[in-house]
């Protein structure tokens, strides 16, 4: 029988039990006291990530209560989340999260055929980095230190990436970027920063191989970086509808997009609301 493990800012992998009571600090403890099919519920607060490191490796859910009301803070420190089972995701945010030099990836796809699934997921004020000579780094990627994996599926829906930057200057970087199988992406935000010194603009949208499908539906792609950014269409044409991509190149054929400023509230102070007058109200599909 499926069993909630609580983690909590407050917490205590010593002496807690994992229960609403007594909670555990940390990811890593919940997984491991976790079997297949639990859920790990993230208190509400902010978690001290510095040097995040979690091996996802169990079948799981990880929640909490409302979108952004468990906050993973990595201080801009080497963090990553390497993942080898199917899991799911629903209302973190991860925050200052910084690629590290082997495990580069915020959701880093280390086994073949895995499922993962993102949904009203938040990353924000973030630097992705790629594996020097790989070029395979992203918020979702199919990294395995040299070794990619593939035939995953990942499905985002509702998330919000947003003040997004490549780390130092030298490998490519991508919000999406996998070997090869499924990727289903709707109702979610992307959105580049101008990057800090000695920093550079994420490089692309996707970075996706010859072997994935993708679907594409009902996003806000916005580079706010300052230099060019390309979508990266893949090989295998993508399903690609009702979409805005505002200062990006290179997209895709498909139906009912849009290539206009969103008019957000306010960008600067990560207000992603639209405007009364934005061109995008009422513009998208109800799916």
């Amino acid at each position: 029988m499926a069993s909630t493990i609580y983690i909590a800012p407050t917490g205590n992998d010593t002496t807690g039990t994992g229960t609403t009571g007594a909670p555990y600090l940390t990811l890593t403890k919940a997984i491991t006291a976790a079997t297949a099919g639990d859920t790990v519920f993230c208190k509400n607060g902010t978690y001290d990530y510095t040097n995040g490191y979690t091996q996802f490796n169990k079948n799981i859910t990880v929640t909490c209560e409302a979108q952004s009301s468990a906050i993973f803070d990595c201080h801009n420190t080497d963090s990553s989340q390497p993942i080898t089972a199917d899991i799911t995701f629903e209302n973190i945010e991860y925050r200052n999260f910084r690629g590290s030099f082997n495990t580069s990836n915020v959701f880093g796809q280390y086994a073949n055929g895995i499922i993962l699934t993102l949904t009203k997921v938040v990353v924000r004020d973030s630097a992705i980095k790629a594996r020097s000579g790989f070029a395979r780094g992203g918020i979702v990627a199919s990294n395995y230190s040299i070794y990619e994996r593939s035939s995953g599926t990942f499905i985002l829906d509702r998330c919000k990436f947003f003040n997004i930057e490549q780390y130092l200057t030298t490998e490519t970087s991508s919000f999406i970027n996998v070997q090869t199988g499924t990727v289903t992406l709707t109702n979610n935000l992307f959105h580049t920063k101008a990057p800090a010194y000695g920093n550079s603009a994420v490089k692309s949208i996707l970075g996706v191989t010859t072997g994935t499908n993708c679907t594409i539906k009902n996003n806000i792609f916005y580079n706010d970086s300052g230099a060019a950014t390309p979508f990266n269409t893949p090989a295998i044409a993508p399903i690609y509808e009702n979409n805005d991509a505002y200062l990006v190149d290179s997209l895709p054929s498909g139906t009912n997009n849009l290539t206009v400023d969103p008019l957000f509230v306010d960008v600067n102070t990560a207000n992603f609301n639209l405007r009364p007058m934005s061109p995008l109200i009422e513009a998208g599909q109800i799916l």
